[in-house]
């Protein structure tokens, strides 16, 4: 078994009313797997089963004979000395006794009888090489003579009645019971124990190796005698009787105790009581709680029981502790073996109430687990099993004759997949998580995991402990009415850390987030879809052997697949559709190597049109037309996945059909051809709607996990390696509803697979802790961060952690946010202060106002005329605020600190768009400014930003200033006392609106240049400087139609040491980045979708992950988030 559980029985009929009364295994075809040989009392044959290495069985080949034939009991030995497996076979009702010679194939002779027309009668057979000849013999009862007859096989000519042997006969005056053939005194030599139910005794015959048996023990007794067995129970080395009794002294059962001397003798017999009446059938012995002494093990029928005698390890034993084996279950049968693979030894046992085999798992300490009830059908009445490794696996299997059913039934053992109780993890405010995919984020050797929430917009990474618990989640927006479907995690830019790829249906997009290996993302490069393409599903591979991984998307919506090829590292081509046909609605997708040719190849699972598409690659990143594909005319696949189910080397398909409640598993065939291995029933109306693949038992053979919407429920099929699974064990994983997806994945470093499932009807994550014997723990939710309408940001190292934070203004709430940097790239410890009711602020700066070393936050705010400086101190605390104001109805939208007077005091300048001009406030102490005549940007030139410079080279900083309304850059040539002349106008171009400013040396000519937004153009303008404070005329780059630029910033965004221009796309939702030439030209525009209506508005740069290279930081008016892209070399 593996786990004390079973895979469903697998019956093998053995003829219609054929009524097995025997069964046996033996390897009967040398291929080193246990064959199975049946014994029909009503049909008069013997029936033949081969095994193949999935531990099924070929079609049944009968043997009978001419005459009459009604088979009571079979046994496996080597009769002739052909090394051969045989079959011997005893016939009560016709009096003979039969063999089958084996051919060594798997087939055997036609049936020859030996003494028939005797009345022997016999009933039980056993086999041993009794005279140590090399040649097995054959111990038989015989009723005729109420004796037991011994006979020897003869060496020469294999034929038991022309050359009969000597026969020895003991008077037994009885029906015999069983037949046990060991060595009872220990001289190498086989004995005979035969127990007799109708003397009601034991009886033990001494070989001497010749073939020739002395009596040495009878227990005569007015007990109905009904089984025995032989074990050490005393520690001596010497066999023991143990004695099972029906009935012994008024109505009671017994177990009776004989120790044995080691000469064949045993002690007077100790019994121990079964109860009243129980109808005592069965007993073994094992060491059933792990203090290394023998115990028993009985089966009460009539008591409906199990009854365990504890032993002391001299021989004596403990009062019968019983186990109810359920009502009118009546055991006839017990067994003993290590069924869940945990080196405990567990009870087997036959129920005939429920037509079924059960399971009684062991602690290992005396005391068990629940029954585990394997049925073998409605009408079974097993009578008879039998237990052995019939698939070489090292797991335990059972083998049950089925009377009434006439056949015999397998049942298959595997190891753990059960679970502890569900942990679930809340995605909070209603978020329909729909997709979750599980990986290693932060590269710390701990499961994490992925969710798509298809109502909030979002993605969130769980960053796991190692522990099974996920204290850390961050939240990355996939922008408005996105709605994340699905996602697939890959390295997309091949920087060795883990990347997302999530599919939008909302917005007909998809987007990258790219992991920096801290477990943090930098959100986001985003792609536009097909118009109307509603993408479903996600996966990637390299399709055209570059070694980068590209992306394949089902559409929904438009009927088709798109091929993105990465033609640059992090950047993807325009898209290839393939059409899947009208209607067909395309809901799954997945990558394998179908036909053998070392490309990669899709599946696509088209539901409209109740087929698998199948697109063959042609290794250059394009794919052939589909070739359709169905199992069935019903067939209606919502999800699909690949792998190597029978370890062929090659890529088969598992596909769910959700309407009709199958599993379909799809085999390869290595040309592009797939034949159906089998379906696998996930029950009436559980609507299974998505699937996994991975290891749940440790068995080293691919295991399939689907999730049920309806009835909350997950279905196992454990692999066995040759592309079939078990039937279904199903887990009920809570009572909050079904999953819309979930993976699998040890996520408690303990080697046993756990599953995450996203339940979107009750919005949270729920994880079960596999643990290898069952149950589901543990509930735990974490709730999302909420948005504020930011519209402004910085970011620095304000704790010197070494980690930095970013500084958040909420422009709705009129107060600004400190969210504080970890290790992890999680900004989940966050402070927040008021800046004044309405405060409308424009601008926050961070600088080190009182010269302390430790950095302050300035806050520009507009409304109120004034600027805001809340100072710096330990621990992550700030000072109240201290106000500053600008002039009556200045408005100020932007300030620069700086030196400019050469008093090693801050200064501070300020840019006022209401009263068109630029504010000058001097720095005479640590915290105190006076105030100079403002400088004029002209009648309602309304200034947006502001720059410091040194322009001309005179060591002296100078100031631009953008001017909104009069479209134009004014430069201010700086004085060694802080004033400013020389003023220059420069155009930005009629009706440009510029509203941002950045500075750089763009052309690496040692002279700053000047970059703008002008968001009215839509586009951004370049001002390349001159060595005497001059600058070239405007050129221009667009941004896109209606893009409205209204933010610029300046940084190396793909680490080729060359400055780069990023833009925040107001009007379009996107971020643009120019790549930089190093001569003062730039690229085209590279388009970052932020999302639908988020309104990027304020950006930011830095390198946020301290990884050496320049990210961006955007904050979204529009839906009030941040987003963190970060770009990796």
């Amino acid at each position: 078994l593996g786990n004390g559980t079973f895979m469903d029985q697998v019956t093998f009929s053995t003829g219609v009313n054929s009524k097995p009364s025997s069964v046996i295994g033996g390897d009967f075809n040398k291929d080193q797997r246990l064959d199975i040989a049946v014994a029909n009392y009503a049909t008069n044959n013997i029936v033949v089963l081969l095994a193949y290495s999935n531990a099924t069985f070929s079609k049944q080949k009968t043997y009978t004979s001419d005459s009459a034939f009604e088979p009571n009991s079979v046994g496996i030995g080597q009769f002739n000395n052909d090394s051969h497996s045989d079959i011997v076979v005893v016939d009560k009702v016709n009096s003979f006794i039969g063999t089958l010679m084996g051919n060594g194939d798997g087939t055997f002779s036609n049936l020859r009888t030996y003494l028939s027309g005797n009345d022997i009668q016999p009933s039980v057979v056993a086999v041993g090489d009794l005279n140590q000849d090399g040649f097995d013999d054959i111990v038989f009862d015989r009723n005729d003579v109420s004796s037991s007859t011994m006979s020897e096989e003869n060496q020469y000519d294999y034929d038991f009645y022309s050359y009969y042997g000597p026969t020895l006969n003991f008077e037994l005056n009885t029906d015999s019971l069983s037949i046990v053939i060991c060595d009872l005194n220990t001289d190498t030599h086989l004995d005979i124990v035969i127990g007799a139910i109708g003397s009601r005794s034991i009886n033990a015959f001494l070989g001497d190796g010749n073939g020739n048996f002395t009596s040495a023990f009878h227990s005569g007794t007015s007990a109905a005698f009904s089984g025995f067995t032989i074990a050490d129970l005393n520690h001596d080395g010497k066999p023991d009787l143990a004695v099972t009794y029906s009935t012994y002294s008024n109505s009671y059962g017994a177990t009776g105790v004989l120790l044995g001397n080691g000469n064949g003798i045993f002690s007077s017999e100790v019994q121990y009581s079964t109860g009243y009446y129980p109808l005592t059938n069965a007993v073994v012995a094992s060491d059933i709680n792990g203090d290394s002494f023998i115990d028993l093990i009985v089966a009460n029928l009539w008591a409906n029981n199990v009854g365990i005698f504890l032993g002391y390890g001299n021989g004596s034993f403990q009062p019968q502790k019983t186990y109810t084996t359920g009502a009118d279950s009546h055991p006839a049968l017990v067994f003993i073996g290590d069924f869940n693979n945990d080196s405990i030894v567990d009870i087997l046992f036959n129920s005939e109430s429920e037509k079924a085999i059960v399971i009684y798992p062991n602690y290992g300490n005396g005391s068990f687990a629940d029954l585990i009830f394997y049925q073998t059908s409605t009408t079974s009445r097993p009578q008879s099993a039998a237990i052995a490794d019939l698939n070489r696996d090292t797991l335990l299997d059972v083998v049950v004759v089925n009377s009434d059913d006439k056949n015999i039934g397998v049942f298959l053992g595997f190891a753990n997949v059960n679970f502890m109780s569900a942990v679930t993890y809340s995605t909070e405010s209603s978020p329909g998580p729909r997709f979750i995919v599980t990986d290693d984020f932060n590269e710390d050797h701990r499961v994490d995991f992925v969710v798509t929430n298809y109502i909030t917009n979002n993605i969130e990474v769980f960053l796991g402990d190692g522990r099974g618990n996920f204290p850390f989640q961050n939240h990355y927006s996939t922008g408005s009415i996105s709605s994340p479907i699905a996602t697939s995690v890959n390295d997309f830019n091949n920087d060795q850390h883990r990347d997302i790829v999530v599919v939008n249906s909302g917005t007909d997009s998809f987007s990258i987030s790219y992991g920096d290996g801290h477990g943090s993302l930098r959100e986001q490069i985003s792609y536009s879809l097909s118009v109307d393409s509603s993408p479903y599903s996600v996966d990637s591979g390299d399709f055209n052997k570059d070694n980068q991984q590209d992306i394949v998307i089902a559409n929904y919506g438009s009927d088709n697949v798109e091929v993105l090829i990465q033609f640059n590292t992090g950047y993807f081509g325009k898209p290839t559709l393939y059409s899947t046909s009208p209607g067909s609605t395309p809901q799954g997708i997945a990558v394998g190597d179908f036909n053998n040719d070392s490309r990669l190849d899709l599946v696509v699972a088209n539901n409209g049109n109740q087929n698998l598409g199948i697109f063959f690659g042609k290794g250059n990143g394009t794919f052939f037309d589909q070739i359709l594909y169905s199992p069935s005319s019903s067939f209606l696949p919502v999800s699909v996945a690949t792998s190597d189910f029978n370890s062929d080397d090659m890529s088969d398909v598992v596909a769910v059909d959700n309407a009709n409640h199958v599993v379909y598993v799809l085999l390869s065939l290595g040309n592009g051809n797939f034949t159906v291995s089998t379906t696998y029933d996930t029950s009436y109306n559980t609507w299974p709607t998505s699937i996994s693949i991975g290891y749940l038992n440790n068995d080293s053979e691919l295991d399939i996990v689907v999730g049920q919407l309806f009835g909350a429920q997950i279905s196992v099929f454990l692999g066995l390696g040759n592309g079939t699974f078990s039937v279904s064990k199903v887990f009920t994983n809570s009572d909050q509803g079904g999953p819309n997806f979930f993976i699998i994945a040890d996520l408690g470093n303990d080697n046993c697979s756990d599953i995450v499932a996203a339940k979107g009807g009750v919005h949270v994550i729920e994880i079960m802790y596999g643990m290898c014997d069952g149950t589901f723990s543990r509930r735990k939710t974490v709730p999302t961060l909420p948005g504020a309408l930011p519209s402004f940001l910085d970011v620095r190292d304000l704790d010197k952690n070494g980690w930095p934070d970013i500084v958040v203004l909420n422009s709705a709430l009129s107060s600004v946010t400190v969210m504080f940097g970890h290790i992890n790239n999680s900004f989940d410890d966050q402070i927040t202060m008021s800046i004044g009711k309405d405060a409308q602020s424009s601008a926050v700066v961070i600088v080190d106002v009182n010269d302390d070393d430790l950095d302050d936050i300035a806050v520009v705010n507009s409304q109120s005329s004034a600027v805001v400086i809340f100072l710096g101190y330990v621990n992550r605390t700030f000072f109240s605020q201290i106000t500053y104001s600008t002039g009556y109805n200045t408005y100020p939208v932007s300030a620069i600190f700086a030196d400019f007077n050469d008093d090693h005091q801050l200064d501070m300048v300020v840019c006022n768009t209401k009263s068109d001009n630029i504010g000058i406030h001097f720095g005479y102490s640590s915290t105190s400014f006076v105030s100079l005549p403002a400088y004029s940007t002209g009648v309602f030139s309304r200034p947006m930003s502001i720059v410091i410079g040194d322009f001309n080279n005179d060591t002296q900083l100078d100031v631009a200033v953008v001017n909104s309304r009069t479209d134009n850059l004014m430069v201010l040539l700086g004085s060694t006392f802080g004033t400013f002349m020389s003023e220059q106008i420069y155009s930005t171009g009629n009706g440009s609106h510029s509203c941002s400013i950045a500075i750089a040396d763009l052309n690496r000519d040692n002279q700053s240049d000047i970059v703008v937004s002008n968001s009215g153009n839509d586009n951004i303008g370049i001002f390349l400087g001159k060595s005497n404070g001059t600058f070239a005329n405007q050129s221009i780059y667009s941004t896109g139609l209606q893009s409205q630029p209204s933010s610029v910033r300046i940084g190396d965004f793909n680490n080729d040491t060359l400055l780069d221009i990023v833009v925040a796309n107001y009007g379009s939702n996107t971020v643009g980045v120019f790549l930089g030439y190093g001569n003062g030209n730039f690229s085209d525009q590279i388009i970052f979708s932020i999302g639908f209506n988020s309104r990027p508005f304020a950006l930011s740069v830095a390198d946020v992950n301290e990884d050496n290279v320049t990210d961006i930081i955007i904050g979204n008016y529009g839906y009030g988030s941040k987003n963190i892209i970060i770009k990796l070399c």
